[in-house]
């Protein structure tokens, strides 16, 4: 078993490398995407006179400490609304998801209001969480967790396994996608282009100034992958200077007659912005992924797939933790087994302070 996820680890690192050495562009270019029909089905279309504005929609949720460090979304978002420019054509507006702290939601809501930003709320309800179970149906049988095979496997591979029985909690109090998904019908509502981002990505001027070129350029594109670079001092994006290396799952940017949402059956720490790059055949290093045996079954390709192109970069910006920030494989891996570590101490955190409340 041992000797399995080994050679699964290793596949996973070349493409990693691969990933890193080419850029995104590089998989996009042998891509199927047929350019000329769809131009030819935006000709036809009426949003090909509709103005191109954008709905910039960030979600804001949970600091996961040892993850993230702790108070870091206050940070990044008091760095955001200090520097971050008002765009023009661009509506911006934030998310606050499930955030179960009420000291938290307070002091980010006078943030925000401080610098006159719009913002809704995805209420967090104690209650309503006690209520979740924990779900050991996920796995192979239910005593994995106490068999030979579970103890034979690595150790990303155990912390996968055991949080995989908290998809449930984990999928309400983290509401990655959930969360996305509302960010998409707020942004159709009002502007053409949606920009369903996590809550630390920042556009400098450069960044925006590409961003919002390459998609007026070209916009029969459907979705626009918007690639993304690993930031460790914040202030290095106040100067000019060349675009940094954008080696990061990208963003992503569709337009308001989008058909695919994102899948809410995967949680968080588990692939919920890559399931979406598989539906929509966005290639790149994870399609050399294998499933586990708990993941949700992929979906098959969406009706409006291969329709995508590049436009601009975006930064995430620094989550506290310098040595998880790096971009090489081995700071990926360390990567996900903090995050997977964070999701359990976070949740076991909230089943205890539920149990104590109640």
């Amino acid at each position: 078993m041992k000797s399995i996820h080994l050679l699964q680890m290793l596949k996973k690192a070349a493409a990693h490398r691969l990933y890193q050495q080419r850029g995104l562009a590089w998989y996009v270019q042998r891509a199927n995407v047929n350019e000329a029909a769809l131009r030819t089905s935006y000709n036809e279309s009426p949003l090909k006179d509709a103005r191109d504005n954008f709905a910039l929609i960030r979600i804001l949720g949970n600091d996961l400490y040892p993850r993230h460090k702790k108070g870091q979304t206050f940070q990044n978002l008091q760095f955001i609304l200090t520097h971050e420019s008002n765009f023009e054509d661009c509506h911006k507006h934030w998310i606050l998801n499930r955030i179960a702290c009420p000291d938290e939601i307070a002091r980010l809501k006078e943030l925000l209001e401080a610098h006159q930003q719009t913002y809704e709320c995805i209420p967090y309800d104690p209650v309503a969480y006690q209520e979740i179970p924990r779900d050991y149906s996920c796995l192979p049988k239910p005593d994995y967790l106490q068999s030979k095979h579970f103890r034979a496997l690595g150790k990303k591979a155990q912390i996968d396994a055991i949080a995989a029985t908290y998809w449930k909690k984990n999928n309400y109090v983290m509401n990655n996608n959930g969360a996305r998904n509302r960010a998409l019908e707020l942004g159709r509502s009002v502007a053409k282009w949606v920009l369903p981002w996590d809550g630390n990505c920042f556009l400098n001027d450069q960044a925006w100034r590409d961003l919002s070129i390459a998609i007026r350029k070209r916009p029969h594109y459907r979705h626009f992958l918007c690639p993304m670079a690993r930031i460790n001092d914040n202030a290095s994006l106040l100067y000019q200077s060349p675009a940094p290396a954008t080696r990061e799952e990208p963003q992503l940017i569709f337009r308001n007659d989008f058909k695919s949402r994102f899948n809410e059956a995967y949680c968080y720490g588990r692939r919920p912005k890559v399931e979406m790059f598989w539906t929509l055949g966005v290639p790149g290093p994870w399609d050399s992924w294998a499933d586990a045996p708990w993941d949700p079954k992929r979906r098959p390709p969406a009706e409006d797939a291969y329709g995508f192109a590049i436009a601009g970069w975006v930064a995430r910006i620094a989550s506290g933790m310098p040595m998880q920030e790096k971009s090489s494989w081995m700071s990926a891996a360390y990567r996900a087994i903090r995050r997977q570590e964070a999701i359990i101490e976070t949740l076991e955190y909230l089943d205890q302070n539920s149990s104590r409340a109640s």
